[in-house]
């Protein structure tokens, strides 16, 4: 007799569905018998993610394509896609399993020039993760190395953002577009020394990429020729453009509004001695041009590498579970608000990082901290989601350290 299938709760969901992450096949199977679970009816809310999308997490390549096997011969799609518009192969090529990823190609069809959310496709992930023999197996299946995304860049781009010269030279020889716009008019060349990747835009000049030097005095050059040779030359006159400067009003949560014209004459009203510095330019240019603070810089730096690394944190194993504010409602927790006072997530962090709501990296640090304390004082260190709690954490002090976010402490 069949087991009869029920809906189970949103926790007991995401805890089946991390176990799969564990990569042991029984364990897999005892919690279906368990719970009387339909595997291929278990969605992660947060992501709209299956079980191939935890598979894709399990650490060993082979144990992955064990269970990619056992998850297909029960029903499980491993054409779903999540809310980003993914597959599970993006993820598999973003982890570097090779055996899985050709699994999931040859034998479940996945399809590789379908876009995602932002406009690519399997290959960006390889590129920018540095898989030479992902980028391989992708070109070798019929993957579009010149598909743009919603920045109108191709994935040679992510591969030369990131320094893989060995897969720039990879995609060249396969057809990449080395003179290819992206929507800021931004080539591969320039981008490489945008990004102090010197060698990669050598190569890629040594392969017929135009540096942007050459484009400006080609279009110079052309200009010229339509002059009259006999013309006088003009005398050339040096203008200066002055940077514009505007006043801006910071809201509580750190967003920045232009003030209008009746907030600005206000402000200059109660504010004389702005007023006169503000309307003299020359001063003001000194002004801006003196700044030497070097907590200013520093505030900069720490941010953007601060926002990588969430970004990185928010896709390692078992993150999904901070990744929005608890909502005692769903989880049917009624006490937790009893218990916990000062609620944090990552969705929160990341907005206050894109507000520019912290002033300093401590402060950042404390609301990583705190989401990590909640999460122990509620269920405590040794449970289920303690541990999950635990394996996030050491992610993200590795991170921590592999960024040397500790100097602007």
């Amino acid at each position: 007799m069949e087991p009869e299938y029920h809906q189970i709760d949103t926790t007991l969901v995401k805890m089946v569905l991390n176990s799969v992450m564990d990569g042991d096949l029984s364990v897999i199977k005892q919690n279906a018998e368990k719970y009387h679970l339909n595997m291929n009816l278990l969605i992660d809310k947060e992501n709209q993610q299956n079980a191939f999308f935890f598979m894709a997490l399990i650490k060993k390549d082979e144990d992955a394509l064990e269970i990619s096997k056992y998850l297909l011969s029960i029903g499980v799609n491993p054409r779903h896609k999540d809310k980003f518009g993914q597959t599970c192969l993006y993820y598999t090529v973003r982890e570097g399993k090779y055996e899985t990823s050709k699994y999931l190609i040859e034998e479940c069809g996945l399809p590789l020039n379908e876009k995602d959310f932002y406009g690519q496709n399997p290959i960006y992930y390889a590129a920018r993760e540095g898989h030479l023999n992902l980028c391989q197996l992708l070109v070798e299946k019929g993957i579009d190395v010149n598909l743009e995304d919603k920045f109108g860049q191709t994935c040679i781009f992510y591969a030369i953002r990131e320094g893989h010269i060995d897969i720039v030279e990879f995609l060249i020889k396969h057809g990449a577009n080395v003179n290819k716009n992206d929507k800021k008019k931004q080539t591969p060349v320039s981008f490489a020394l945008k990004h102090n990747k010197n060698d990669i835009a050598q190569l890629l000049t040594s392969n017929g990429a135009i540096k942007p030097e050459q484009k400006k005095n080609n279009k110079d050059n052309n200009k010229k020729g339509k002059k009259n040779i006999e013309e006088e030359p003009k005398t050339e006159i040096n203008v200066q453009i002055p940077k514009k400067y505007i006043l801006v009003k910071i809201g509580k949560n750190g967003e920045k509004t232009p003030l209008d014209e009746e907030e600005c004459n206000k402000f200059m009203e109660n504010n004389p001695e702005v007023a006169k510095l503000l309307n003299n330019k020359e001063n003001l240019q000194k002004l801006v041009d003196d700044i030497t603070d070097e907590d200013l810089k520093l505030c900069d730096s720490w941010e953007k590498i601060a926002k990588k690394l969430m970004n990185l944190l928010w896709k390692s194993k078992d993150a999904s579970l901070f990744h929005k504010p608890v909502d005692p409602i769903e989880l049917q927790i009624p006490d937790y608000f009893n218990i916990i006072k000062n609620p944090m997530d990552f969705s929160t962090i990341k907005k206050k990082l894109n507000n520019c709501t912290y002033t300093k990296l401590k402060e950042f640090c404390d609301d990583m901290d705190l989401v990590f304390d909640n999460c122990y004082t509620y269920n405590g260190r040794t449970s289920n989601i303690g541990n999950m709690c635990t394996r996030v954490k050491k992610e993200y002090e590795k991170l921590f350290d592999e960024l040397k976010l500790g100097k602007f402490l």
